[in-house]
């Protein structure tokens, strides 16, 4: 019975990276570049636990790291977290684990979901700004760095985290996920 669930987990998070990894994939080119990589993060963070949420951040980095190409625009390796989208790429473990954490404590309605996922912008757009600052790809001080770094973004996620809510909400229904299963399933 333990292999059966270490299997289930297994292919919960593998399929959770594979579902992050194709989001980053499509890419629109815009200024700035748009993916649905965190639109994905959302969606996935929701089903899964929180150990498997920070499992799927960790095996997803460590894939890109490695040479996959599953980063934003097929990129890969060290370069990209060197680059000025590595912050927002390291904050995705926790993101991912704080989102399954905090979705797991509150009643799931649309208010909630909406909150977490800024939540959840709201620290990614935070490690991005801190990464940029640090490799110093910013002329200017840390709070001048900050509305560049973040309101391009700010419509693009807004519509994500609408998005976001939408298809979970249509994949709870299908797949049997009701508020009674939720509550009961909240350790992880």
């Amino acid at each position: 019975m333990k292999k059966k669930i270490n299997v289930l987990k297994l292919t919960r998070v593998a399929l959770s990276v594979a579902f992050i990894s194709i989001g980053a994939m499509l890419s629109f080119p815009t200024t700035p570049a748009f993916s649905l990589q965190t639109l994905c993060i959302f969606i996935v963070s929701v089903f899964l636990t929180p150990t498997e949420a920070l499992w799927a951040g960790f095996v997803y980095i460590l894939l890109g790291i490695v040479g996959l190409p599953i980063f934003s625009n097929f990129g890969s390796g060290i370069g990209v977290i060197l680059s000025l989208s590595g912050g927002f790429i390291i904050s995705f473990p926790l993101v991912l684990f704080i989102i399954s954490k905090m979705i797991r404590k509150f009643q799931k309605t649309t208010f909630v979901y909406a909150f977490v996922f800024g939540v959840a912008t709201l620290i990614t757009y935070v490690f991005g700004a801190i990464w940029i600052e640090a490799l110093n790809y910013y002329d200017g001080t840390f709070l001048q760095m900050l509305p560049a770094c973040i309101l391009p973004f700010i419509p693009f996620d807004a519509l994500k985290i609408f998005v976001a809510i939408l298809c979970i909400k249509k994949l709870g229904s299908a797949l049997g996920h009701n508020e009674e299963k939720n509550n009961s399933s909240k350790n992880g």
